[in-house]
């Protein structure tokens, strides 16, 4: 009791930053408490009366066992609920009062009716939930260690509900105290349980903060921090074997006349509705990312200059229809390209981009223009280069 009561006090000092994990946190504190709860009533009769008090017939009377039952049943949901919010899994309010009221209060009443069935009922009800909790948590176990420890503890504790119901059923008698190779696993799993929700509540706002640090929180897209990485990798990977990169840089035309008319918060509307139209106009294999105020650089690997040409051209016809109603003005933009055929090629991803940026100067003179090197052939197949783009 001490040890688990230990753990409760260490999960409610720690506050996650995020809002949503506290509340997460709450919920998952609350099912502890109400399963340190659960294990008060027979220990209090035992502490009291003796052990082996008060069981009748072989099984324990029902003002101990009731609030047993549903305090235990109560835990576990509760504790479902915050695995739910942590996978971001919503139980609407009218299940959660079904979950969290009518099935304690269900088992509890069926355990005080018929005595001889309440362990049954109460492990059955326990199993219940721990089986759902595994398949809350199970679609996130391959992206978070924490949570595949705390999957085992349940099919523990899954295995001993079994255990237990097989022994009933197989005329065992219930005694009137908790014996040692019950409460072993019961505090080894709830233990094990509760310091692995700490830990998967750490990974994920680790991982909220690495996502805000190469993300643009303005657009959505990665920013520079998150796309350098990502541009040098397929730079580097890039030979004649496997096809050219494209490599273009996008840049809003008069953009700046456009925060001076209009103001800068519907300027940075515009931002954000441009670079979700270029996100979904792009193919799945391509990268966005906001290079700096109103320029933004688009990665389309085993992709040709002339192919990246085309796939612009297309997304430059669907853009008015992607940005009516977010944009109080035509937006229009200029783009350079270069096609980087081997990592060779170019002495580095700096030099890579310099030259994308020196076709981009090109174009900004005429607007509204893509300008590529090598330049644009005439004519060609363009259906290789716009396979997977939502046009």
């Amino acid at each position: 009791m001490l040890t688990s009561t230990s753990i409760l006090v260490l999960a409610v000092l720690i506050r996650p930053g995020l809002e949503e994990d506290r509340a997460t946190l709450a919920w998952w504190i609350g099912g502890d408490l109400a399963k340190i709860a659960s294990r008060m009533p027979p220990l209090l009769q035992c502490a009291l009366l003796g052990p082996g008090c008060g069981v009748v017939g072989g099984h324990p009377p029902a003002l101990v066992f009731v609030p047993t039952c549903f305090c235990l049943v109560l835990g576990l949901a509760l504790q479902t609920k915050a695995l739910a919010r942590l996978c971001h899994i919503h139980i609407g309010n009218g299940r959660m009062i079904g979950l969290l009221a009518g099935m304690p209060v269900a088992v509890a009443a069926a355990t005080g009716m018929l005595p001889s069935l309440g362990p049954a009922l109460i492990a059955m009800a326990a199993g219940g939930l721990t089986l759902l909790q595994m398949a809350i948590i199970w679609r996130e176990t391959s992206t978070s260690r924490a949570l595949t420890i705390m999957a085992a503890a349940d099919a523990i504790i899954v295995v001993f509900g079994v255990v237990f119901i097989a022994r009933i059923a197989a005329g065992a008698t219930v005694p009137g105290q908790p014996t040692l190779l019950a409460l072993i696993p019961d505090f080894v799993a709830s233990i094990a349980a509760t310091i692995m929700m700490l830990v998967a509540l750490e990974e994920r706002e680790r991982a909220m903060v690495s996502r805000m640090s190469t993300t643009d929180q303005l657009t959505g897209t990665l920013n520079r921090r998150g796309f350098i990485p990502l541009l040098d990798r397929a730079w580097r990977s890039t030979n004649r074997l496997h096809g050219p990169l494209s490599l273009a840089i996008l840049d809003i035309d008069h953009f700046k006349r456009i925060n001076d008319t209009f103001g800068h918060t519907i300027g940075d509307a515009v931002l954000a509705a441009f670079a979700g139209a270029l996100t979904t106009l792009c193919r799945d294999r391509d990268l966005v990312a906001r290079w700096g105020g109103e320029e933004f650089l688009l990665l389309m690997p085993q992709t040709p200059a002339h192919g990246a040409v085309v796939a612009l051209k297309r997304i430059r016809a669907a853009l008015p229809a992607r940005l009516k109603g977010c944009a109080p003005c035509a937006v229009t933009f200029s783009a350079g390209i270069y096609e980087c055929a081997d990592f060779s090629d170019v002495a580095s991803i700096d030099a890579l981009v310099a030259r994308a940026d020196n076709c981009l100067y090109k174009a900004k003179i005429k607007r509204d223009c893509i300008v590529s090197e090598p330049p644009e052939p005439e004519p060609y197949d363009t259906s290789p280069y716009l396979a997977g783009m939502d046009l």
